[in-house]
């Protein structure tokens, strides 16, 4: 019959250094057999997230077309410019109606931004939103309203000014892009709904279809927990000089 805890403990205590290792190390094997062993706790899986070959070479950054010496609203240029991002396919690609678009601005001095996106004729030509901006750098996240909707299978331009004058739009510092929103095949469709939302696995699905927006969105969301993977991304596009800007990994501008 094996002693009880408390004639254990008490014999252990009277007992030199060198017995009571002898004894407990029985013990410890013998507990070893009778309880199963502890689960270890699951790393994250560090994964190589880019996206597939780009076909062409869309305009993602610009030093402000017809201004001598680059605009003159954003401080540093040209060590700093603005930047969309985008990958280098001529088309962007979404799922939604509402696709997110991000543009990274450097520290500037113009009050405000302008996106605009061309629609089609049932939309009444084009949607435009005005940002008032702090002159802070990082990345603004442009969203579109609900009652702003693009259509699937057409192309939609859209475009994203600082405006360094109001008076002189070509002194404006301006990048550009068309997005297309596609659709899943019913195989597909049921895949992804077997993903958590905002998870490293969907954003890997949507990569992996070439859904740019879907992708980034998911990955900007998730940079904190997984910087390398948002760095890599944005390197597979040929952005990966944006890691030498911290605001543009790791925060917004403030926008008032």
């Amino acid at each position: 019959m094996w002693p009880s805890t408390h004639h254990l403990i008490r014999t252990l205590g009277r007992t030199p250094l060198i017995l009571k290792l002898a004894c407990i190390a029985p013990l410890l094997l013998l507990a070893g057999s009778l309880v199963p062993p502890l689960a270890q706790a699951e790393s994250p899986t560090l994964v190589s997230l880019k996206f597939p070959d780009s076909q062409g070479d869309a305009p993602r950054r610009t030093a402000g077309a017809g201004v001598r010496g680059g605009p003159v609203c954003i401080t540093n240029h040209p060590e700093q410019t603005l930047v969309a991002l985008v990958p280098n396919d001529l088309v962007s690609l979404t799922l939604t109606g509402q696709p997110t678009f991000f543009v990274y601005i450097p520290t500037n001095k113009a009050p405000e931004a302008v996106f605009e996106l061309s629609l089609n004729p049932d939309q009444n030509g084009s949607y435009t939103q005005r940002i008032t901006l702090s002159g802070d750098a990082g990345l603004v996240e442009v969203n579109l309203p609900p009652e702003v909707s693009i259509t699937p299978g057409q192309e939609y331009f859209w475009r994203f000014s600082l405006v360094c004058d109001p008076k002189s739009p070509e002194s404006n510092a301006v990048v550009q892009g068309k997005v297309k929103r596609t659709e899943l095949t019913a195989s597909q469709m049921a895949e992804l709904a077997k993903l958590t939302p905002g998870s490293m696995a969907e954003a890997e699905f949507y990569a992996s279809h070439r859904i740019w927006h879907e992708a980034t969105d998911v990955l900007y969301g998730l940079r904190t927990q997984a910087p390398q993977q948002w760095s890599e991304w944005l390197g597979s596009v040929n952005l990966g000089f944006l890691g030498s800007q911290p605001a543009a990994l790791n925060g917004s501008p403030v926008l008032f």
